[in-house]
């Protein structure tokens, strides 16, 4: 179908919110390698404000727009009552072209420097949803929702921060106690873009920042007592071997995998949610109402798979069983720096680990197969593949950069199985490091 003349009259965008966490806290400071402060947290604090020098709360001015329909400063609130927040920044656009930019201002209200570690657009995996109303096209309204960007300028900082790239980590930007800086927000309706055939909405998530006393903090992930880490299946048909659908984040970053684990099944279950969590993910009502049901066998694998799985709770056997499989991203998106793997292992699906910060890889000799992308987007060099091993598939250690994962850099793999009994899939290992597959290891 041909695009057809823009007709829309409020294309309307909302970054639901943008945040400062600041709970991210060392547990000392050291001063001139001399002197130890254990600084109090009451006395750390970065919070948003609309003016520069000092903290003020309220609607954030519109700096400029080349848009009508955007009535300046209305619904785009400054608190810091809790969390520090601003929430309701919002846009009109009616063509390509157009922009509604946003200004306000971060604050060291501490006593000690605080030092931006971490902006996040979204959860790290999605940040813009199109939903095209009554009579837009949904093909047209995708198209031109490519067009849609959101770019943050913050003060001293060389780098644009743009939504394609949606985790972003920095190393020396430091706000002193007592400074501002400001923050430039822009809301985008590329130049050029696609155009739909109707109105349709754009929704953001949030656009998290993350400060911290020291420079390149990284969130500490404390397990919570009786939290299950692993949402398990059952895989074969007798049920004595298990596959995980889903990892917890809340159980850190170095993932230990059992050999053994219980069965999880739903005990309850919160099925308006779990209907509405699953349409939010792009699912037809009519198949969000069939997976929403406390019985289903497939129910915990989907509300892990879709990461929904806060609608339901849980129930584990007390019988263990053998974990034979790793499903399609069931690791991915979790923050992972390490990760044993058990060695009743047989086969690793899709995207099991893609997206995360891995920097090597060891497969068990159980492992025969090992899907295409599983640990593509992460920072691997060193891969070695047990004995087992009989099929490895298109770009299963590729060198996949997105969204801020990657690339993999191998520099080292070793097979240990003989080469003639080993199916190579497509650019397996990306080999952007200059080496290529005559530079495999193998050891049989």
């Amino acid at each position: 179908m041909k695009n057809k003349k823009l007709t829309l009259t409020a294309l309307i965008i909302a970054v639901l919110s943008l945040s400062i966490g600041f709970a991210a806290f060392s547990n000392s400071l050291n001063i001139k390698s001399s002197a130890n402060v254990n600084p109090n947290e009451d006395d750390f604090g970065v919070v948003f404000s609309k003016e520069k020098d000092s903290v003020v709360d309220g609607k954030v001015v519109i700096a400029s727009q080349n848009t009508t329909g955007n009535e300046s400063g209305v619904g785009t609130i400054v608190n810091n009552a809790g969390a520090p927040e601003i929430s309701g920044l919002s846009a009109e656009f009616t063509a390509p072209g157009q922009q509604v930019v946003y200004e306000f201002y971060v604050k060291n209200v501490g006593s000690y420097n605080a030092y931006l570690t971490e902006l996040i657009f979204g959860d790290g995996k999605s940040f813009i949803t199109c939903t095209p109303a009554s009579g837009a096209t949904k093909d047209l309204v995708d198209k031109a929702c490519e067009g849609i960007k959101v770019f943050v300028n913050i003060e001293n900082e060389s780098k644009v921060f743009t939504s394609d790239t949606l985790v972003n980590t920095l190393d020396n930007h430091m706000i002193s106690k007592g400074a501002s800086e400001k923050v430039t927000v822009t809301l985008s309706y590329l130049e050029g873009s696609e155009v739909a055939d109707g109105d349709f909405t754009v929704t953001f998530g949030d656009i998290g920042s993350t400060y911290a006393t020291v420079k390149n903090f990284t969130k500490p992930v404390t397990p919570v007592e009786n939290e299950i880490c692993f949402y398990t299946y059952t895989d074969s048909e007798d049920g004595d071997t298990l596959g995980i659908a889903g990892y917890n984040a809340n159980c850190g970053k170095d993932a230990v995998i059992p050999s053994n684990l219980p069965l999880i099944k739903i005990a309850t279950l919160d099925t308006e949610a779990c209907i509405s969590g699953f349409i939010g993910k792009g699912i037809k009502e009519e198949y969000a109402t069939s997976y929403c049901q406390v019985d289903s066998e497939v129910l915990v694998s989907l509300l892990a798979l879709h990461k929904l799985t806060d609608v339901a709770t849980y129930t584990q056997s007390s019988e263990s069983y053998t974990v034979t499989s790793i499903g399609f991203e069931s690791f991915a998106y979790k923050g992972l720096t390490s990760v044993t793997l058990p060695d009743t292992l047989t086969k690793i699906e899709i995207d099991a680990f893609a997206f995360n910060n891995l920097t090597s890889v060891i497969i068990p000799d159980g492992v025969d197969t090992i899907g295409g992308y599983a640990f593509s987007n992460n920072n691997i060099s060193t891969v070695i593949i047990g004995s087992g091993i009989t099929s490895i598939n298109d770009e299963a250690f590729g060198a996949a950069s997105t969204d801020g994962y990657g690339p993999n850099v191998i520099e080292n793999v070793t097979i240990n199985a003989a080469k003639n009994d080993v199916t190579l899939g497509d650019d397996v290992f990306g080999w952007i490091s200059g080496k290529s597959d005559s530079d495999i290891n193998w050891q049989s």
